[in-house]
């Protein structure tokens, strides 16, 4: 199961760029963390082929033009193994993917709100990059949705895990006193008082765990961070 997410993953991470932000290092270790800082804040471009390299003048949206065929094959995939596979190990599969396609939908949506501070030199062609990028990650997250919804976080599961995610990283900057842009945000509902505090405690485990997978995803798969060993927890 772990290398079908893996083959998934590696369409996820093909025809992309991103950059490192360079507030992140701080939590690398020594090791890594000059490294980081040597690169950070700088376009990086990972070709269909894998490819990688830093776009500087280069052109970069034709690449990302290649991501909508990558995800629709990620989706045939996951449609052919429906009935090839246990449904205990199928939901467990949609479930690791869809937290993994949010993920890439939160940090494209990062890098299109925070590139003007961090990296503004980069060129039109390079805008329309990451533009076209998170369209194309929304559109395959809706179409997965569409198919296997059952499989996923309720609507409201995603906007709560979204805007905490968004305030972390809004935290995090506020720290070195950068600015950020914030992008709208459904606006949250009152909480609700229940007699029933055992099942909300169980509903708010169920989302803390996956808030975890979501950040270890970017963290891990996307930026390549390496924690000291004396962190035990995902950096909020």
């Amino acid at each position: 199961m772990e290398e079908i997410l893996l083959d998934l993953g590696k369409n996820l991470l093909r025809s992309l760029v991103f950059y490192l932000p360079k507030n992140l290092s701080e939590y690398l270790d020594e090791e890594g963390k000059g490294l980081w800082e040597e690169h950070a804040n700088k376009l990086v471009l990972i070709e269909n082929n894998g490819a990688n390299y830093f776009v500087e003048d280069k052109l970069a949206c034709h690449h990302i033009m290649s991501k909508s065929m990558l995800l629709s094959d990620n989706l045939f995939k996951l449609m052919e193994l429906k009935g090839d596979i246990k449904e205990e190990s199928l939901g467990y599969l949609l479930k690791k993917y869809g937290q993994q396609v949010e993920g890439c939908v939160l940090m494209s949506q990062w890098f299109l709100d925070n590139w003007q501070r961090d990296i503004p030199e980069i060129t039109k062609d390079q805008q329309r990059a990451i533009a076209f990028q998170l369209k194309s990650f929304k559109e395959h997250f809706e179409e997965f949705k569409s198919h296997f919804g059952n499989y996923v976080l309720e609507k409201n599961d995603i906007n709560e895990l979204r805007r905490e995610a968004i305030e972390r990283w809004k935290e995090q900057l506020v720290q070195i006193k950068a600015p950020i842009v914030v992008p709208a945000l459904p606006q949250k509902e009152p909480e609700k008082v229940t007699k029933n505090d055992e099942r909300k405690q169980r509903l708010d485990k169920v989302k803390e765990r996956a808030m975890k997978n979501a950040k270890e995803q970017i963290l891990t798969q996307i930026f390549k961070v390496n924690f000291r060993k004396d962190t035990t927890d995902i950096p909020n």
